[in-house]
């Protein structure tokens, strides 16, 4: 925002880690994502076309149709902070109802003032992880979500586990320090 002062001290060093750590080829990748599930050209850079929330809005409706009212889908002012801020936050709303994490999703300060974008880009994946999960045909953008693999172990198996001699796990024994010297001290040499 124009109207906020240059940061500084440690507020400064993390924002320049942030940017260090940028992620510019996901970022062409999300977009490319996003215009296709879309059909519409990105305008401006990421973070402006993002910033008012209504394509987020979109996307997620493409994805999950009916997930936010039209109401938060049509662009907004420039002017209309509050309303901006409400359509994105509908956005993050809608990806929680669709099992994206909390720890995956950005803050909706960190977008609309583009203080940490590549939060933003990670939120994209896990949404994306989420739709192909339930079975939406779209395009990919990230790598599948791992499954967990249920292991049963019948009563006998557990109660077996339990005869196991604990050197076949192997030993500690061999290791030592005996007869090792500490320093400073005088050594008896024959």
């Amino acid at each position: 925002m124009a109207h906020r002062a240059e940061k500084s001290g440690i507020a400064a060093d993390l924002q320049q880690t942030r940017s260090a750590k940028y992620p510019s080829e996901a970022e062409k990748e999300s977009i490319k994502w996003m215009e296709s599930i879309l059909n519409e050209k990105k305008r401006g850079t990421f973070q402006e076309w993002l910033k008012d929330g209504s394509t987020l809005c979109r996307l997620i409706n493409k994805i999950y149709p009916s997930t936010v009212s039209q109401d938060h889908c049509k662009p907004t002012a420039s002017g209309l902070v509050f309303k901006q801020y409400d359509n994105i936050n509908h956005f993050l709303k809608g990806c929680k109802e669709h099992g994206v994490s909390e720890k995956d999703l950005f803050v909706t300060l960190d977008l609309h003032e583009g203080n940490d974008m590549a939060q933003v880009i990670a939120t994209l994946y896990a949404l994306d992880r989420k739709a192909q999960k339930s079975g939406r045909r779209l395009p990919v953008l990230s790598p599948k979500e791992a499954e967990g693999k249920v292991r049963d172990f019948s009563k006998q198996q557990i109660a077996d586990s339990s005869k196991v001699i604990s050197l076949q796990m192997g030993t500690n024994a061999g290791a030592s320090q005996a007869g090792m010297v500490s320093p400073g001290t005088r050594r008896q040499i024959k």
